[in-house]
């Protein structure tokens, strides 16, 4: 089960994911066996990894944006360029998504919503976030916070199918 995160902590974890300048603490949070594929991998297999995981979580959820398309066409291209206008639009994009998951949330408490609308709506932020992630110019940060991120928006659902993805995309010499 999913927590809600306060503004603050929300603003505090993203300083620290800022902080993580190769994503070795995202690292840690994740499967072992998915997070030594990505320490193994190329930058090319890292990238790959990264975008796989963010179109995997916007698909799934759902989520249609521009700045979110954007990236990801950015993020394919060989050769990513951080691109600090489109990073402050995504991040735009996934602060005005995850208010809304809280005021989902807020109406989770008061009982005039249901636990899946919340779901939903958290799901949406974490994969606008998913798309951001892959615009880092480190393709191992890219590919451990994208990760990350793809996992938070689609729950246990998704473990098996990213599982597959690192297997698919980072390993045996595919970069």
């Amino acid at each position: 089960m999913r927590q809600a995160l306060g503004g603050r902590k929300v603003a505090r974890l993203m300083a620290l994911q800022g902080a993580d300048t190769n994503g070795d603490a995202t690292l840690r949070l994740l499967d072992p066996t998915i997070a030594s594929l990505i320490v193994a991998a190329t930058d090319e297999s890292q990238r790959r990894f990264a975008i796989a995981c963010a179109r995997h979580a916007v698909a799934k959820t759902g989520l249609s944006d521009l700045a979110v398309s954007e990236s990801l066409a950015i993020a394919a291209r060989a050769g990513v360029q951080d691109s600090h206008e489109l990073r402050g639009r995504i991040e735009h994009v996934a602060a005005a998504l995850d208010e809304a998951a809280f005021d989902v949330h807020d109406a989770v408490d008061a009982g005039r919503a249901n636990y899946g609308e919340y779901e939903a709506a958290f799901g949406l932020a974490r994969a606008a976030t998913a798309a951001g992630c892959c615009l880092d110019l480190s393709a191992r940060k890219a590919a451990a916070t994208a990760c990350y991120e793809a996992l938070a928006a689609l729950g246990d659902r998704a473990v098996v199918h990213i599982a597959a993805l690192a297997r698919e995309t980072l390993s045996g010499g595919s970069g």
